[in-house]
């Protein structure tokens, strides 16, 4: 139902591939300001400061959805501290659409799958020797 919700509203268009998102840099903003919508206390630029380009202001790289429940707060200058509340934002500010209580529960709930014990690293894995 989540999966479902998450590709029907348009989130897979972004956050696409095998880490669903990582891949890319979006504006963010596409329909309004981020920081109406996340109460950023300072206004970043994104890309424009590293390149000076106008065309990269507000563009930030796609986060991955893996483990994004365990990877609060959010957004690239924390300000948001609710998963649910981060996937208002994104549908409103990037899709222009307001969800229902409904969708953004749904939604939610698949991000959680997404999430795995350690990181999903295996134990002999995870202290390897060198």
């Amino acid at each position: 139902e989540g999966l479902n919700a998450f590709i029907d509203v348009g989130c897979i268009t972004c956050h696409t591939g095998p880490l669903l998102g990582g891949n890319m840099f979006q504006k963010f903003g596409v329909y309004g300001n981020y920081w109406e919508h996340t109460n950023s206390t300072v206004i970043d630029d994104g890309r424009f400061k590293e390149t000076q380009n106008e065309a990269d202001k507000y563009m930030f790289k796609v986060p991955s959805m893996r483990n994004i429940s365990e990877t609060h707060p959010y957004f690239h200058d924390g300000s948001v501290s609710s998963l649910k509340d981060a996937i208002q934002i994104m549908a409103e500010v990037q899709l222009n659409k307001k969800l229902s209580a409904e969708q953004v529960d749904s939604i939610d709930e698949f991000l959680k799958s997404l999430s795995a014990p350690d990181g999903g690293v295996k134990k002999e894995y995870q202290s390897a020797p060198i």
